[in-house]
């Protein structure tokens, strides 16, 4: 028998993922914008924030003082 508590996730009244937190303890959480678009994640105190463009494209990650970022060519292949 399995003794060890289930994985537990929370949704929104949208149905998106809120947060999840593993049979360990370790809880990470998302947070959306308006269109549904993933916005910030955080896990195990590391911070992560994401930025999209008009076609909710994911276009930038931040990690602390970390930057990536991304373009689309207007055919929608990533730019180098």
């Amino acid at each position: 028998v399995d003794d060890q508590p289930p994985m537990v996730f929370t949704h929104d009244e949208f149905g998106r993922r809120t947060s999840r937190t593993t049979p360990s303890g370790a809880t990470t959480t998302w947070t959306h914008d308006v269109a549904g678009r993933v916005t910030a994640m955080t896990t195990d105190g590391h911070a992560i924030s994401f930025t999209h463009d008009p076609l909710g494209r994911t276009t930038g990650w931040r990690i602390g003082n970390i930057s990536i970022d991304r373009a689309f060519t207007p055919v929608g292949h990533t730019t180098h």
